[in-house]
């Protein structure tokens, strides 16, 4: 099996990776190359946002933040690698 488990893992990550993405674009700030989301949703939000529960939020979290593409804390998420401009 995979890292990322199954499909449904892999797709809520993608939609993470686009909610956060928009998210940053809109309402983030531009820092050294990365995008910062200061005013940080919490993953019961996220989950609203995307249709997924808490805990497919928090597992795929884990995963791009193991991989390098975010950094979390309590009152902001940093995207270290913005991979794509969402239109």
């Amino acid at each position: 099996m995979s890292r990322f488990g199954a499909w449904p893992c892999l797709i809520s990550i993608g939609r993470i990776a686009q909610c956060l993405l928009r998210l940053g674009h809109t309402q983030g700030q531009r820092l050294n190359g990365k995008l910062v989301i200061t005013d940080r949703p919490s993953f019961q939000e996220l989950s609203h946002m995307i249709g997924c529960s808490r805990e497919t939020v928090s597992r795929a979290m884990k995963v791009l933040q193991e991989d390098g593409y975010l950094i979390v804390t309590r009152k902001d998420i940093t995207i270290t690698r913005p991979w794509h401009n969402p239109k």
